[in-house]
């Protein structure tokens, strides 16, 4: 979960969305849907009722370097208000590189209160979330979860 920074529209259901600076692709088979929170819920929401600026929650495929592929995208209408910069990132183990520090490319620091030692020796599927803010180029880890 987090902002779009840039769209680049194909058609009106595919494209390209930027997102904590990596770009995705939307088509056909990527399966949208509007928060039903939203005061402007869309039913049948489409790659053209996005905006630069809106948070989405993305499920992707691929890696960097065949390209990313959204596989679900819901537009979130931010309603605890957490703000633009609040990110939550679900994603296989074998996506963070702890050598370099990086999740999808991203760079990320710990906060104080968070240890990385809880990713040493993950298998490379196990699921991982990893919540925080953005601040320009890097990633704050607040919180580690990891799906048993």
């Amino acid at each position: 979960e987090a902002t779009i920074t840039e769209l680049t529209a194909t058609d009106t259901f595919s494209g390209t969305i930027t997102i904590l600076g990596v770009a995705v692709n939307v088509d056909m088979n990527t399966r949208m849907s509007d928060d039903d929170e939203n005061p402007n819920f869309s039913a049948m929401f489409n790659f053209s009722n996005l905006n630069v600026g809106e948070k989405v929650e993305l499920e992707i495929s691929g890696d960097a370097t065949n390209g990313y592929r959204a596989v679900k995208l819901e537009r979130d209408y931010d309603t605890d208000n957490n703000g633009l910069n609040n990110v939550e990132i679900e994603v296989p183990a074998s996506l963070i590189n702890l050598e370099t520090k990086t999740v999808l490319g991203i760079s990320f620091v710990a906060s104080a209160e968070v240890s990385l030692t809880v990713l040493d020796n993950l298998t490379a599927d196990t699921e991982v979330e990893l919540e925080g803010t953005i601040n320009g180029d890097v990633l704050t880890i607040t919180s580690i979860e990891i799906d048993d």
